[in-house]
C-alpha cells in the first residue's frame, strides 16, 4: 500500500499581496505626515512660551523699576514713559570713585536720610 504525502499549498494570490502593500505604504503614509506635523506644532508651542516667558520678565523688570522710581511721567498719547530712578551702580567720576577706583561698577551702599 502506498501512503499518499498530500501537503495543502496556501499562499497569496498577486493582487492581495498589492493591496496589503498598498494599504502598508498608506498607512506608513499617513505616520509620517502626522509625525511631521506633531513636531512643528509642538516647536511651535514651545517658541509660543519661550517668547511669552521673556515678555513677562520684561514686564516684571519694568514694575520694578517703576516702583523704585522717583518720578513716573507718560506721554499724552500713552506711548512713553519717562522714569527718573537711583543711581545704583557706581561709575567713573562718582565721589565714590574718586576716592577708590576699584568701587567702579559695584552697587552702592543704600543711605536713609531721616526728616527733622
Amino acid at each position: 500500500m502506498r501512503l499518499s504525502k498530500h501537503r495543502a499549498v496556501a499562499a497569496f494570490t498577486l493582487s492581495e499581496l498589492a493591496v496589503a502593500t498598498g494599504l502598508g505604504v498608506i498607512l506608513c503614509a499617513a505616520t509620517i505626515v502626522s509625525s511631521v506635523a506633531l513636531q512643528k506644532s509642538f516647536r511651535a508651542t514651545d517658541n509660543f512660551f519661550a517668547s511669552e516667558i521673556q515678555q513677562i520678565r520684561v514686564v516684571d523688570y519694568l514694575d520694578r523699576d517703576i516702583k523704585r522710581g522717583f518720578s513716573v511721567v507718560t506721554s499724552t498719547d500713552l506711548t512713553t514713559v519717562t522714569m527718573t530712578i537711583p543711581n545704583y551702580i557706581i561709575k567713573a567720576g562718582d565721589p565714590e570713585a574718586v576716592a577708590d577706583a576699584t568701587l567702579i561698577g559695584t552697587p552702592r551702599t543704600p543711605t536713609v536720610t531721616m526728616g527733622p
